[in-house]
C-alpha cells in the first residue's frame, strides 16, 4: 500500500531531467554563496588583524581560516618590563613593538646610607585644548621618560639621584 502511494508520487522511478537541473542549480547557488561568504569572513578577519599578517586568502580552506582566528589581536597593546640598574645622568632605550602613549615607572633602590626608597614617574601623550599633543613626565628626577616616544619604543631617563643604588626598575607601557 505505501509503496503503490510512493509510485503514485513518482518515487522508485528516478528523477526526471527539469527535477535534477533544478538540483544541480541549488547545488550551484550554494557553492557560489559559499565562495563569497568565505571571501567576506577572509577579508574581514585580514583587516582587524593588527599584529601580522594571516596570509589568508579566497582560496584558503576553512580549516586554515579556523586556525587563523586565534592569531587576530586586536586593541591596544601593553608591554611590562624590567631594568635592573641605571646610572645616574643616563638613559637606556626600551624598544617596543608600538609607540607608547602612557609609559608608567616604579623605581626601586638604596640611598648611600642604605635607606631602601621607592619611587614612581607617570608619562603621558595628552591632548591641549588646541587639539596639539603634549608629553608629560610628573617629574624631572628619579627614572622618566623625559621625551614623546616617537618611534617604537622610548628612552628611559636617570635625571640625577647620584649615591643612589637601583635594585630594580619596573616599566610598564600603553599604547
Amino acid at each position: 500500500m505505501i509503496s503503490d502511494i510512493l509510485r503514485d508520487h513518482g518515487m522508485g522511478k528516478g528523477i526526471n531531467g527539469a527535477d535534477k537541473k533544478a538540483l544541480i542549480d541549488i547545488v550551484n547557488a550554494a557553492d557560489t554563496n559559499q565562495s563569497t561568504v568565505k571571501t567576506n569572513i577572509v577579508n574581514a578577519l585580514n583587516a582587524v588583524s593588527t599584529e601580522k599578517s594571516l596570509g589568508l586568502t579566497a582560496a584558503s580552506t576553512w580549516v586554515a581560516i579556523q586556525q587563523a582566528i586565534p592569531q587576530v589581536k586586536t586593541g591596544k597593546k601593553i608591554a611590562t618590563g624590567t631594568i635592573s640598574s641605571l646610572s645616574a645622568q643616563a638613559t637606556t632605550s626600551v624598544p617596543l613593538d608600538f609607540v607608547p602613549a602612557i609609559v608608567m615607572v616604579e623605581f626601586l633602590g638604596q640611598l648611600s646610607n642604605g635607606v631602601d626608597v621607592n619611587y614612581h614617574s607617570i608619562n603621558f601623550l595628552r591632548t591641549m585644548i588646541d587639539g596639539s599633543l603634549q608629553w608629560v613626565s610628573d617629574r624631572t628626577d628619579g627614572v622618566y621618560v623625559k621625551d614623546r616616544p616617537v618611534s617604537n619604543g622610548f628612552v628611559l631617563t636617570n635625571g640625577s639621584y647620584s649615591g643612589y643604588t637601583y635594585k630594580n626598575i619596573i616599566w610598564k607601557a600603553y599604547e
